[in-house]
């Protein structure tokens, strides 16, 4: 019972990191696929206000019987516990509907024009019936906001243009960080931001033709930032006549092997 109760301990934090929308990879090594449900924030107050709940309600109820004497109840948590599973079982299912909901809302382009190729819909942190749309169109992305209450989608005013790729994105994609960053972001944004210093990273040497190459994910960067949350950068040293070459990787300013 001690070895199973652990296991379902383990699941259990799996299955809240399915449902966010950074997700998982369950079955690396030997599958390096991501999977996310994206149906909740990273942090969900009504998930951790309910679980504080069922931890600190049966502990207070604990000290009221000892002054009073009374010790006949050792599992006086079981009830809440109970209480906690169930109610962010029947979140998720909320949560999922509207979800399901916002998509279709997305997928039915009454807002726009253009094609549309894909669309995801992101959690907010508190509203479950508020969503933040992304819509991948033929020559640029597009960020809206979805209300599931009232079926409403805003799109934001200014389009995210999907940048060229430049000799300097065609290197920093085959490299190490590149291949790892693009196997994570579901919609990933790579572009050649020129001969700039990465930001927290060692300036490139005077005279070097290093051209800084951004990849952010718009799940979590939706607008201009000079330090975008979960971004990577790759110098890249574009030389005329040779083949580019990597000269540093980083990941929010951290040097990468």
């Amino acid at each position: 019972w001690l070895w199973f109760g652990a296991l379902v301990a383990d699941l259990s934090h799996l299955a809240l990191d399915y449902t966010n929308s950074y997700g998982l990879r369950p079955f690396a090594p030997f599958n390096m696929h991501w999977y996310a449900w994206s149906i909740v924030s990273v942090i969900d107050p009504w998930i951790l206000a309910v679980l504080v709940l069922a931890l600190v309600i049966p502990a207070l109820l604990k000290l009221t019987d000892q002054e009073i004497g009374d010790r006949r109840r050792r599992f006086r948590g079981r009830g809440w516990a109970w209480f906690a599973l169930i109610f962010i079982l029947l979140y998720w299912s909320m949560r999922n509907a509207e979800h399901l909901h916002a998509e279709a809302l997305l997928k039915q382009g009454l807002y726009t024009t253009a094609s549309i190729e894909r669309v995801a819909a992101m959690p907010t942190m508190a509203n479950p019936f508020h969503w933040t749309g992304l819509i991948d169109t033929p020559g640029a992305y597009r960020v809206a906001q979805v209300n599931t209450l009232s079926n409403e989608v805003r799109l934001s005013p200014e389009p995210i243009y999907k940048p060229p790729v430049t000799p300097a994105v065609a290197a920093a994609k085959q490299c190490y960080l590149g291949r790892v960053y693009l196997d994570w972001a579901k919609w990933p944004v790579v572009e050649d931001m020129g001969e700039i210093p990465i930001p927290g990273a060692p300036a490139p040497p005077p005279g070097a033709h290093w051209h800084a190459v951004q990849f952010r994910d718009l799940r979590y960067d939706r607008g201009p930032s000079a330090h975008p949350p979960l971004s990577g950068w790759v110098y890249v040293n574009v030389i005329p006549g040779r083949s580019p070459q990597i000269e540093g990787m980083f990941m929010d300013g951290r040097p990468q092997d």
